[in-house]
């Protein structure tokens, strides 16, 4: 059992000191890093952060998207026994001052010149910070060379050896989508027992590679690096959520922990490419993925594959899966999946060509994962069974509980929220679920995302919303009915999607004038009302408004998690929502 997640880290490091910790993209082509040269890296990176005053219980913010450096600094703070404060890059100026404030950060590090006046811009609003550095300027990121002391991995060791389980090891704001962002207190022991219960359930294996892209101020992906180093699993660093698909063939991956939005996207591009190839490969395609699901079906069943079935099965494999997995690196076979709530029909898509979505289920306050699927049990729709050492049960009103070592400490200064989101010892989720005889967990809603109608039915819009998605122009949908009589729903387009469509079919115009097309509407009008057919009346949609572009971060609709922003959202879309009961 490791003592802290810096011990963590040498352990890895000390099995296998000359194997290829992680690679990246460089500014000319790929590059690698062996796990002694990763020691070495984080001790000259914890020796100048020391310089600076870092120390025991000492915050550190970071601002930065998803790279190495980012987990360098992680890990220098945390042998140090500092407090890491991980900030989405895409975070406005005032919630970036906001949470720099309330953690009482003193020492600040950013990726670039942008990130840094974020800051300094605001410094009059932060008297407590003390040093604002770029990735660029702290030593030891990438630059071994140039630093003075070389680094000192002795002395990094005699630091790891005072740092303990019950420490505090980083706060994590929560993505705020129904009010101001709570900071979550977790232990390093927190982590630590989030990673024990998934490793000896994963099917991950020793020289694995997997990819880094999820943002690193989330706890999910914080895990998944954390479960990596325990693994020992080679990571592949993403730019940026676009470039998934080129690191994915770089890598060669078997696995990587996702969201069910980027499976979505890339179910989507698969469709769109066989799509401009004309109407008979994609008559092939669809065809494939329906033989792909009669053999997964059957397989699930426990009945017998006959021989035509196979015979089919191969055919579709050679001229469709083949291709579909080859861009995705060729070696994949299982995701994680977590973030959201996972269509499982997306799901089944995947399992069609034989690459199977665990679906997991957590929060920022367990430390990510307290259920998940695993290969030898699961059930598409729901998000698996309680990990080893964490417990959860349903309320009487059908909210989840949850206790466990993987339980955070409480919000950062806040003891009233703190009180409130427990009853005893059992975490209140705020999720509405139920459990199985068999010990899976079934999420049906969110406790607080509840819309109360006219007539006093209770809905949770999102199940409703996956549905309503599953449309390949269809990009997001928000689900309203509070205190109305009826069900609407705001549907975003996918621009990319239609302006594909649009090349195919010859249209004029731009992406407002193709989502304001009548035969656009009826098409997707058709599908909404097609998937939501065998809901109960009171939960069917209604009436369809349109937005010619999806919902994105930028316009502050939707949080770094990709979860929505429903104020803002209903703010900014007020005129097209009053419209569904004009």
């Amino acid at each position: 059992m490791h003592q802290s997640l810096p011990h963590l880290f040498l352990s890895a490091a000390d099995r296998a000191p000359l194997r290829a910790a992680v690679h990246w993209q460089g500014r000319s082509g790929w590059e690698l890093q062996t796990w002694v040269e990763a020691v070495d890296e984080v001790a000259a990176t914890a020796q100048a952060l020391a310089h600076l005053g870092v120390e025991a219980g000492t915050p550190v913010g970071l601002i930065s998207r998803t790279r190495p450096e980012w987990t360098a600094v992680d890990m220098a703070v945390l042998c140090l026994g500092g407090v890491v404060v991980g900030l989405y890059p895409t975070l406005l100026a005032d919630e970036v001052v906001y949470q720099l404030s309330h953690a009482r950060c003193r020492v600040v590090i950013v990726e670039d010149a942008d990130q840094a006046e974020k800051v300094q811009a605001h410094r009059d609003q932060l008297p407590q910070v003390e040093h604002v550095l770029t990735l660029d300027e702290v030593p030891g990121l990438r630059q071994l060379h140039q630093v003075r002391p070389p680094p000192d991995a002795k002395w990094l060791r005699a630091q790891v050896a005072k740092r303990s389980r019950t420490e505090v090891a980083t706060i994590i704001y929560t993505s705020g989508t129904t009010g101001r962002s709570k900071g979550a207190l977790l232990t390093h022991g927190n982590f630590l027992a989030a990673v024990e219960g998934t490793r000896d359930v994963s099917d991950v294996r020793e020289g694995d590679r997997g990819v880094v892209f999820l943002p690193l101020a989330h706890a999910l992906q914080r895990w998944g690096v954390y479960l990596g180093y325990e693994l020992g699993v080679e990571g592949y660093f993403a730019r940026d959520a676009a470039d998934l698909p080129a690191t994915l063939r770089r890598a060669r991956a078997r696995t990587f922990v996702t969201v069910p939005r980027m499976l979505e996207k890339i179910r989507d591009s698969a469709v769109a490419q066989a799509a401009a190839r004309g109407a008979r490969p994609l008559a092939v395609f669809h065809w494939a993925f329906r033989v792909g699901r009669e053999r997964w079906n059957r397989e699930q069943a426990g009945e017998r594959v006959g021989r035509r079935l196979r015979v089919k099965h191969r055919i579709a494999r050679r001229l469709v899966f083949g291709r579909v997995k080859e861009g995705l690196g060729g070696e994949l076979e299982v995701l994680g999946c977590g973030g959201a709530r996972l269509d499982p029909e997306l799901g089944a898509w995947f399992a069609s060509m034989g690459v199977v979505v665990l679906e997991g289920w957590g929060l920022t306050e367990t430390s990510a994962p307290a259920t998940a699927n695993q290969l030898d049990a699961y059930r598409f729709g729901s998000v698996g069974r309680a990990l080893p050492g964490v417990q959860v049960r349903a309320a009487e009103d059908g909210e989840l509980l949850v206790r466990g070592d993987v339980l955070f400490q409480g919000y950062h200064r806040d003891p009233e929220n703190t009180a409130s989101a427990h009853d005893g010892d059992w975490f209140r989720s705020g999720d509405l679920g139920h459990i199985d005889a068999d010990g899976f967990v079934w999420i049906t809603g969110r406790k607080k995302l509840l819309i109360i109608m006219a007539n006093g039915k209770n809905v949770a819009p999102e199940p409703i919303e996956s549905l309503l998605v599953r449309h390949p122009w269809v990009a997001q949908a928000m689900v309203v009915g509070d205190d109305r009589p009826y069900l609407g729903a705001l549907i975003a387009l996918d621009e990319e999607a239609l302006a594909a469509e649009a090349r195919a079919q010859g249209w004029p115009g731009g992406a407002v004038d193709w989502s304001a097309r009548s035969d656009v509407r009826a098409q997707v009008e058709a599908h909404l009302n097609a998937v939501t057919a065998d809901l109960p009346r009171f939960q069917q949609p209604k009436r369809y408004a349109f937005v010619s572009r999806a919902f994105s971060e930028a316009r502050n609709e939707l949080t770094p998690t990709l979860k929505l922003k429903r104020r803002v959202i209903a703010d900014l879309h007020a005129a097209a929502l009053a419209e569904l009961y004009a």
